[in-house]
């Protein structure tokens, strides 16, 4: 079993910053999450890094934090996502 960090820091860190939680996301007709080429617009696109990280939930409001209480319940995240595979 993989032991999860005990500081935000640290949780933060595992954040392999591929970008796929800063797109937009579409629903096609069933349902499907479809990640689109659209990035937020905090998103550095070089980097991957938002330009407003620590003020980002308050200027974007489709942010969302993602922790390990609520990952189980992001199915547009990819299984290639780094906080994915820290889970059990």
């Amino acid at each position: 079993m993989t032991r999860l960090p005990d500081t935000t820091k640290s949780w933060e860190d595992i954040c392999d910053r591929c970008g796929e939680c800063c797109f937009e996301k579409k629903f096609d007709a069933k349902g499907t999450i479809l990640t689109t080429m659209v990035p937020c617009r905090f998103l550095d696109i070089h980097t991957r890094d938002c330009r407003i990280y620590h003020q980002r939930l308050q200027a974007e409001e489709d942010c969302i934090k993602l922790t390990p209480d609520n990952l189980c319940y992001l199915d547009w995240l990819p299984d290639s996502c780094a906080y994915r595979k820290v889970l059990p």
